[in-house]
């Protein structure tokens, strides 16, 4: 394809002329794919490739994505603008993707996220081994041998792939297969509530007796699987373990953090983009691509991996039918001075009680207890080999620590203070230099632990409420406020550089069959720089070809600005920000704004219109009482109400029709008019 001349299609007229090829993503969300917008924009800009990243939602189900939905994108899609697209939906099955395909897309070269048809190249993540990778590390690492599993739903192919290795593994480690322990899922998060109610509540299952583990075919089940189990109490991973799939932006800072596999979005996005390209040009690609994904092995598992408080190894939860929680075989006073004096059963209550008072108020919210398995943890630590009980300790803190979180607590303040009564109660037990030894070492990781731990937890914090967010509030405040189009536009084009966006073009449509748009908003590096605001041009050539940059290609965000159901245009955002849900959030605000803004001004149309039929009528309706015949009948009328009848006739035989006189105004401004009139009339006839 020539790039450098304009085409002329079938009915004659030619397309604007292209200044590079220009490659689609296709998506069901900006937010959801923005590591696989990111690995393609990135190829994009290596090869010299304009990229629009469609944001057209999900195509559900059915696959029934209506043209006539406010918030429909698909008919944006061309030939005209665009050489290639990848796509980044959830096709349910072949069949709904083909419907999509030959409505939108033919004759465009396309490629498949997360989905492998034959005929169509396909980038898919080895769902199959990297699930098995996940369960060899829960029965190897961890011992589990009671995993319930919560699947997707049986047209989609990834879960069903997932499914296979959890069967595959269980038969690998001799490990019957429970259908008790499996549960359906369909990916949403709804899924994962329901499938912890079914274990325990239908089911009558027990946590760590009946099921170690929760092992969900996604992060959303897990995650809500996650959140259930905590609020019934059950503790994670101290009483059973959760683990996921697809490593979600929001599975790192959940409370523990999820062990999942990492979906390579990134990697999958340069090779879908590499892959398109090739098929632009002609060139050979490999149909299907398969990229492994990674485990990322983090705390929900019983894992508790930490910089600050690693001594050489992750510890690790003990696990059920391991070794007991006592030292090592091997005569007392061993390489380790054997276990330490158990303290008398006054010590320990003692020992408990300060335990508790360390917290003040904040041991309330820890129930009964806590202080004593905190003591019995660290003496296991202490007594135990490496890697085993001192994992105890870490899990036991961890506990509590996430209450005291959640309840608002300081995490540093009083997880020090409590090591500290703890390491002061422990001490007249310790006999031999090398308890003395083992005992300051579990204290010190565990000192450690509480600093990484409240580290966690403020990042957690900061994702939530990180300082765009704020931003954005900002600026959807002052966006909803604005009622008059110019100052709202101003506002939007000076507002968004401070969100990290180059530029923002907002095109609302023209007409309701949405073929045309006019261009509202021109901004990059200023308001307008090409004087292209009030064009009008085709909706499906996206932006006008003068907007796009002939130094360096360009990777644009189009999203559609809709107010319930009425549909008003797309804005096409410069990709600044790697924060995907940022340019959906605007495009709600900005719909909500534009819609506003739009009413007043049509309000105030209406309204110019009007007062002008008004003076136009009541010229006329002067006019027309200051001639001969109509001015006597106005004198010669006996009272208000017979000057007025006279004075309707008259206007209604002058002008056709009745109702006009309703745009006359008031019975008083009426009234005014023909006195004027009349007066006008006893002047004349004098």
């Amino acid at each position: 394809m020539n790039h450098d001349e304009g085409q002329i299609p079938a009915n004659g007229v030619p397309t604007q002329r292209k200044k590079r090829p220009a490659l689609g993503v296709v998506t069901h969300q900006v937010s959801g794919a923005t590591a696989w917008w990111l690995g393609a924009a990135e190829v994009a800009r290596q090869h010299d490739v304009d990229m629009f990243i469609l944001n057209t939602g999900e195509v559900g189900a059915e696959g029934d994505v209506a043209d006539d939905r406010p918030d429909a994108v698909h008919h944006l899609i061309s030939p005209e603008r665009l050489d290639g697209l990848i796509l980044v939906q959830w096709w349910p099955t072949r069949e709904v993707f083909e419907v999509f395909y030959n409505r939108y897309y033919r004759p465009l070269p396309v490629v498949n996220l997360h989905r492998n048809y034959e005929g169509y190249p396909g980038v898919m993540v080895d769902n199959y081994q990297s699930m098995m990778a996940m369960l060899r590390h829960l029965i190897e690492v961890h011992g589990y041998r009671h995993l319930a599993y919560i699947g997707g739903l049986p047209t989609n192919p990834p879960a069903n792939a997932r499914y296979a290795a959890y069967e595959a593994a269980l038969a690998e480690y001799d490990i019957p297969l429970d259908e008790n322990l499996v549960l359906p899922g369909d990916f949403s998060p709804q899924a994962g509530t329901n499938a912890v109610r079914v274990l325990l509540d239908e089911r009558g299952l027990r946590p760590t007796l009946d099921f170690e583990v929760i092992v969900a075919s996604n992060d959303n089940m897990a995650l809500s699987a996650l959140e259930e189990l905590h609020r019934r109490g059950i503790r994670v991973p101290l009483d059973v373990a959760v683990v996921g799939f697809d490593d979600v932006e929001d599975s790192a800072y959940a409370m523990p953090p999820l062990t999942t596999v990492r979906m390579p979005n990134f990697e999958m996005g340069r090779v879908a983009a590499g892959t398109a390209l090739a098929a632009i040009k002609g060139q050979p690609f490999v149909e299907s691509t398969i990229v492994p994904g990674e485990l990322v092995v983090r705390q929900s598992c019983g894992c508790f991996v930490s910089p600050l408080a690693d001594v050489g190894e992750a510890a690790r939860m003990p696990q059920p039918g391991g070794p007991p929680d006592g030292p090592p075989g091997g005569p007392a006073g061993g390489p380790l001075g054997g276990p330490p004096a158990a303290p008398s059963p006054e010590a320990r209550l003692r020992a408990i009680d300060e335990l508790s008072q360390s917290l003040g108020p904040a041991a309330e919210i820890l129930g009964t207890n806590w202080a004593a398995e905190m003591l019995e943890a660290f003496e296991a630590a202490i007594s135990g080999p490496p890697g085993g009980p001192a994992s105890r300790l870490l899990s036991v803190l961890y506990a509590i620590l996430r209450q005291l979180h959640v309840n608002g607590y300081d995490l540093v303040g009083l997880g020090r203070r409590l090591l500290f009564t703890l390491r002061r109660c422990m001490q007249p037990t310790l006999t031999e230099m090398r308890q003395m030894r083992r005992a300051e070492g579990a204290w010190q990781q565990a000192m450690a632990f509480v600093a990484d731990v409240a580290h966690q937890m403020q990042s957690s914090q900061q994702y939530y409420g990180a300082a765009y967010v704020n931003q954005l509030r900002v600026i959807g405040e002052r966006l909803v406020t604005t009622f008059e189009m110019t100052e709202l536009l101003d506002l939007i084009a000076g507002e968004l550089p401070h969100l990290g966006i180059p530029g923002i073009y907002i095109a609302l449509y023209t007409e309701p069959m949405r073929q045309h748009v006019r261009l509202v908003l021109a901004y990059k590096e200023g308001r307008d720089p090409l004087g292209l605001e009030g064009q009008v041009y085709p909706a499906h050539h996206l932006l006008p070809e003068a907007l796009l940059s002939r130094d360096q290609s360009s990777v644009l965000v189009l999203v559609p600005l809709y107010f319930q159901e009425t549909s008003l245009g797309f804005a096409l955002f410069e990709a600044g920000s790697e924060q995907g849900e940022i340019y959906e959030t605007l495009g709600r605000q900005i719909s909500s704004a534009l819609m506003g803004a739009l009413l007043v001004q049509q309000q105030e149309e209406a309204q110019r219109d009007m007062d002008a039929a008004r003076r136009r009528a009541q010229a006329a309706l002067s006019d027309l009482l200051t001639t001969r015949s109509i001015s006597d009948r106005v004198r010669q009328a006996p009272d208000t109400e017979a000057i007025l009848r006279v004075t309707l006739e008259a206007l209604s035989q002058a002008l056709g029709a009745s109702s006009a006189v309703a745009r006359l105004g008031t019975r008083e401004q009426l009234l005014d008019v023909s006195a004027k009139a009349r007066a006008q009339g006893d002047t004349g006839s004098n």
